[in-house]
This record gives C-alpha cells, structure tokens and sequence, in this order.
C-alpha cells in the first residue's frame, strides 16, 4: 500500500484523508514558523508548495474534512518581532505561484475583477526573474522599507493609509 503522502488523492478513503490534512497542516504550519519568523525554512520552495498543493487538492474532494487550522485558510505565519507591522494603501494582490501560462491569465482576470476592468482596458505587468533566495530577503526588506515611505507620503498629503481587510 502507498504511503498517505505518494497516494493519488482519487484513491484515498475518507479516514486516509483526514490523517493526511492533519498531517499536513502540522507539518506546513512548522514550516511557515521557519520561514516566516525564525528565517530558516527547511524545505525548497517547490517541497512547500507541494504540500499546499496536495492539501488544496485533498480538501477539494473531502470539502467536508476541512479544518479549522487548514492551511487554506491562513496566509503565511505570524509577523517576525523585528518587523513593525505596516498597513498597506491598498490591498495586495499575489500571483501566488505560477507555474503556466493558463495561471498568469487567472492572475490578470483577479486582477480585472478586483479593478473592476472589463477586457478592453491595458493592464500592464513587469516580472523580472530573481534567485530565490536573493529575492526572498530584499523582498522582506522592500516591503518593510517602501510600506514606510508610502506611509511617510500619504501622511504628508493627508491621505488615509489604511485599509480595511488587508
């Protein structure tokens, strides 16, 4: 018998799915501590995403195993001390990951709904490819670092720089 982890979801009973989402929200919340505040992640991207993937996949078929402690339904771990929390201007919006093109479309049509755009419009985007790693630390720092400037501004032109839902 394949282990709960390398069996096709399709194939596992109700009692295997429930192990394995209980598994599995242990193991991606371990996980996001290391990543999102202690700054050591364990595993590779692609292992971590894996693992939300299967989740999301699992809870897909057994809708009614999800739990209150799903992965699904949080984003990241809580705030590291060293970081003051920031409120955004507006809300922001993740390609989460993308992995094709049919995904960089699904991210423009939420982005157009958010907007309120219909097809006509020109929504324009830049990407640029980074290492993982490099981008994972300037990323931590610019978001500190420009979520202060933009706060510096609105402050200066009195312009309200919270948000709510983000």
């Amino acid at each position: 018998m394949a282990s709960l982890d390398s069996k096709p979801v399709a194939d596992l009973t109700e009692a295997e799915a429930l192990d394995a989402l209980t598994a599995l929200a242990d193991e991606i919340a371990a996980h996001d501590i290391r990543y999102y505040q202690d700054e050591a992640p364990a595993v590779s991207d692609a292992d971590y995403d894996a693992l939300k993937r299967r989740n999301g996949e699992i809870e897909a078929r057994f809708p009614h195993l999800i739990r209150d402690n799903s992965p699904s339904l949080r984003v990241g771990a809580a705030r590291a001390e060293q970081f003051a929390p920031v409120e955004h201007g507006v809300p922001l919006l993740s390609l989460d990951n993308a992995f094709s093109n049919d995904d960089a479309v699904e991210f423009d049509a939420r982005v157009r709904r958010f907007l309120r755009l219909g097809g006509v419009e020109t929504v324009g985007y830049t990407a640029e490819p980074v290492a993982k790693a490099v981008e994972d630390n300037i990323g931590k720092v610019m978001t500190n670092t420009v979520g202060r400037l933009y706060q510096q501004w609105f402050a200066k032109y009195g312009i309200s720089s919270t948000v709510s839902g983000t």
